[in-house]
């Protein structure tokens, strides 16, 4: 997976110039919520819209590079997808806001047995919305840290480590 997939990134109106990236992003109460990181313009200029990063991606960023030099990600080995949002309900009433994922060979959930077509419902026990809550909860946990993830395979509930 590429790093840029794992940027949840703020989507603003607010003016962001050309060259101005790295300022901070203020809600109404004036706190930081983000850093601004870019624009799309048609015009090359201000008008358009602007995207920061958020503040708790930043404050991970930073602190990783102070204490390590780098940035560690963990990685699970999958790739992910929304199920379509189209109100129907899948087998044992889990609403369609799931995701389904496909495994690389060799990969954390292929050596654990997560199998392609297989629905997330949760991560280390907390309910996953979607697959961007997944991937970036996956990728802020430790390398070498065994999770566990709860799914639904062929209508039943199962849980993998």
């Amino acid at each position: 997976m590429e790093p840029s997939s794992y940027q949840d990134f703020l989507q603003t109106d607010a003016a962001i110039n050309p060259g101005n990236s790295g300022g901070p992003l203020l809600n109404l109460q004036g706190d930081v919520i983000g850093v601004n990181a870019a624009i799309a313009s048609q015009s090359g200029g201000y008008e358009g819209i602007g995207f920061a990063i958020p503040s708790n991606m930043a404050l991970y960023v930073a602190q990783a590079l102070m204490a390590r030099g780098r940035v560690e990600r963990g990685w699970i080995g999958v790739s992910a997808q929304d199920l379509p949002r189209a109100g129907k309900v899948i087998q044992h009433g889990y609403c369609e806001r799931r995701f389904n994922c496909g495994c690389g060979q060799d990969g954390p959930a292929d050596k654990a047995g997560l199998k392609r077509g297989d629905v997330v419902i949760a991560y280390k026990g907390i309910e996953m919305p979607d697959s961007r809550t997944f991937l970036n909860r996956a990728a802020a946990g430790p390398i070498g840290e065994k999770v566990q993830l709860t799914i639904l395979r062929d209508g039943a509930k199962k849980r993998l480590p």
